[in-house]
Formats: C-alpha cells, structure tokens, sequence
C-alpha cells in the first residue's frame, strides 16, 4: 500500500541510501520500520514477499540517517515478476510498498529513493514499473516519477444480498434498516457437458500454463501468470487465504478460478482474484464463476469484487453473473493505476489499457 509523505518537516539531513539486503537483521529492521509507522507487517508476509520471491531478485531501497544508523528513515521498494511485454518474457516491477518514518517528512526522501531504485533497475534491464497509487500518492508518482496513468481501476461488482448494497447506498437514511435483507440469486451455467467436475486445485502445472497460454494470447502487458507465479501467488501466499478450483473434463483441465472471502469495508467481501479458461470456452468460465459465487455466499460473503478491463478474455463471463462497474464514488479506497517504462519498445504505449491484463492477482492488499 503506497504511503504518502505528510507531518512535521525537520531540518534537511544528508541521508545514506543503500538496497536492503535479506539478512535477519535487515529484516527485521524493515518490519520493525512497518509497525513504528502504523503499518504492521509480520515476518512471514515480508518473507514470502521478499526473501521466497520466485525471480530471486529484490530490489527494495532503505534510506538510513547517519546520526541514527540503526534506524530505517524510510523504504521504498518494488516486487519483481517476469512479465510479458509484447512477444518477450521481461523481468518487470510492481511498485508496492513506500513508507518514510514519521520523524524523516518532508524531506523528499519517497523521490529519491524511487529514483534510486528505478536507476539500478534500468541497469539491470528491467522492463517497467507498474502499480497502483492510492490517492496520497498519485501525485508523486504521475508527476514527480514520470509515470504513465491508465485510469481508471477497472473494480467490477456483483452483490450477494440486497444488505450490503443498501447499507452504503441509503446509510444516511434512518429507514433503511427496515429494507428487506434478500439474497440475490446466481445464475446457473447452462449447456454443461455430463463428464464435467468441478474440483479443489491443489498446485498449478503445465495443464494451467496451457490454459494462461491460451487465455493470453492477444495480451501483451502482464504478469506472466504461469505456475511458477501462480503457485507462489497463492498455494504458497503466507495467508492461506485462497480458494483454487479447476474445471476437469475427464484428465483435461479447462479453466481455473481462485477467490478469498475476507472482512473488509465494513463487510464480508469476496475477490474474485483469477478467472482462466478458454477464450472461446465462455462455457467453462460461468461454470467456474457459478462455483465460486457459491462458495464465497457459503463463506458468509455479501458482495463479490474483481478487476476485470473491458477486452479482457472473460469480460462477458462476468457480466453473465451480473458483474456491472463499480462507480467511483462507491470504491473502497481511492486507486489509481499507472506505469513506466525503462526498457520497453518504443511503439509501445504503457498507458492504452487496452493493452494490458490486470486482476486481483495484481493486488498487494489481497
């Protein structure tokens, strides 16, 4: 979650900038930077994150105050993954977490040390950068690191019962909790083949790379959403928070779905955080959305959300469940999305959305 700079602005100081390492004590100094600020992160989530990263690279940058070596003044860091970037596998970055220490604002450390871990990226030929900016610092990121945006967050919505709905539309109303509390219905896949399961999906394999492969082939920005990513992403994610379910005709894998039920935003939010199949099998996909629809409900889920941009592969999948936009005024925190280039063809523009695939894979919330 990206943090802004605000607070007290003390005299200028000359900081060291150096990249962390993944010794114990550089990773502790980094958790314990977290829970000074108001940020807990647990060693595992920062272990997972960092340390087991499949690309084996880490490029996090630690600002430290000479007078004060033992602590960390501030942290910018960005999560590498190999990504797809026009017909090439590139290593790339997804800008995740910046924080300056409350004592070290306004010192313009968050440029620096972007600029600084940003320089040793282009050395090392990274790709680009992408990420999501929350609304503290969009600003830094669109006008100060020369990002590109490509507003906005694409949230797609699709409620479970009439409560959730009502209680953020109409809260201001005294009435409103005299409103009904109706589970609304899913709509049951059609034209289903008998020799079809729908099963627990226990690892991803060279049966999900074919299905990403197939999924993917007109997109030409993204995560390479391949089993090495997947099975980190979430089998091995520190929460043990995802559900992963397959379609199976016969041995044939045909698609895969993987959400989370958590208590979010004053509720009990379902992400849909994957949705593959076929792009010509829209059948496979409303049965898998069908499933985890069901699920998540079963889980106690009140609404169901997803990142899903209008060429996407499964669109229509998700607007055959009811999915609609979600208006802005209705998010749940204020997003933007944006990246930039340092190494990446020179006809390719990383604004046009049109270009890109993004789910709640993307998310380092979730």
């Amino acid at each position: 979650m990206e943090r802004a700079e605000q607070g007290a602005k003390p005299e200028k100081i000359r900081f060291e900038y150096r990249p962390m390492t993944l010794d114990a004590l550089d990773m502790e100094r980094f958790r314990q930077c977290f829970e000074d600020n108001g940020s807990p992160r647990t060693m595992e989530r920062l272990s997972w994150q960092y340390a087991r990263n499949p690309t084996g690279k880490i490029y996090v940058d630690f600002a430290i105050d000479p007078a004060e070596p033992e602590l960390i003044a501030g942290i910018y860091a960005v999560q590498p993954a190999r990504m797809r970037v026009g017909a090439s596998l590139r290593l790339g970055v997804q800008s995740v977490d910046t924080l300056v220490d409350a004592r070290y604002r306004g010192q313009g450390l968050f440029v620096k040390m972007a600029r600084a871990v940003y320089a040793r990226c282009e050395r090392e030929n990274v790709a680009l950068v992408y990420g999501f900016p929350n609304g503290n610092s969009a600003h830094g990121f669109f006008e100060r690191l020369s990002w590109e945006p490509f507003d906005p967050v694409p949230f797609l919505v699709r409620p479970l019962n009439t409560g959730y709905a009502t209680d953020r539309l109409l809260r201001s109303q005294p009435w409103s909790r005299w409103i009904p509390r109706w589970s609304l219905p899913i709509v049951p896949a059609t034209l289903l083949s008998p020799g079809w399961r729908i099963e627990p999906l226990h690892t991803f394999d060279e049966r999900t790379d074919r299905v990403w492969r197939e999924f993917s082939r007109a997109i030409e920005l993204s995560v390479e959403r391949d089993a090495v990513y997947l099975n980190w992403r979430f089998r091995d994610h520190y929460s043990k928070a995802y559900t992963q379910l397959a379609l199976y005709d016969g041995d044939s894998l045909l698609g895969f779905v993987v959400y989370a039920v958590l208590g979010k935003h004053g509720g009990s939010v379902a992400y849909i955080m994957e949705l593959q199949h076929e792009p010509w099998r829209t059948d496979v996909g409303r049965a898998l959305l069908e499933a985890a629809l069901r699920g998540a409900r079963d889980a106690g889920a009140d609404v169901v959300l997803s990142w899903c941009l209008p060429h996407s592969p499964n669109r229509g999948v998700y607007r055959s469940q009811g999915f609609v936009d979600l208006p802005q005024r209705f998010w749940p925190i204020e997003l933007h999305v944006g990246a930039r280039g340092f190494s990446v063809p020179e006809w390719m523009d990383l604004s046009d959305p049109a270009r890109w695939y993004l789910s709640y894979s993307d998310s380092d919330t979730v």
